[in-house]
C-alpha cells in the first residue's frame, strides 16, 4: 500500500496480486472496488480504504466470505450475470 492524495487524507488500496487484470489505483477500477472511511492515527485526518475485488473469484473460497454483502453472489441469486 502507498499513501496518495492530499496531505490530510490517507488513501489505501488493497488489491489482489496475480489477478486476471492489472488493477488501477483508482475508485474507477474495472473491479468496482469497495470504498470505506477508516480511522487513522491523526484525528484531523480522513482515511479511505479502497478494497479491490478479484476477477478470478478467489474471495469466494475464503472462510469469512460474506455472500449477503457480495455483489457477485447477489447478482447470481437474482439471476443476473455478474
Amino acid at each position: 500500500m502507498r499513501r496518495i492524495g492530499e496531505p490530510d487524507k490517507q488513501v489505501f488500496h488493497v488489491m489482489p496480486v496475480g489477478d486476471l487484470i492489472e488493477h488501477l489505483e483508482s475508485t474507477k477500477c474495472l473491479c468496482g472496488p469497495k470504498i470505506e472511511a477508516i480511522q487513522v492515527n491523526d484525528p484531523r485526518s480522513v482515511g479511505v480504504l479502497i478494497t479491490h475485488h478479484s476477477l478470478d473469484g478467489r474471495e469466494h473460497e475464503e472462510p469469512d466470505h460474506d455472500e449477503e454483502a457480495c455483489p457477485i453472489c447477489n447478482a447470481r441469486a437474482s439471476g443476473e450475470t455478474p
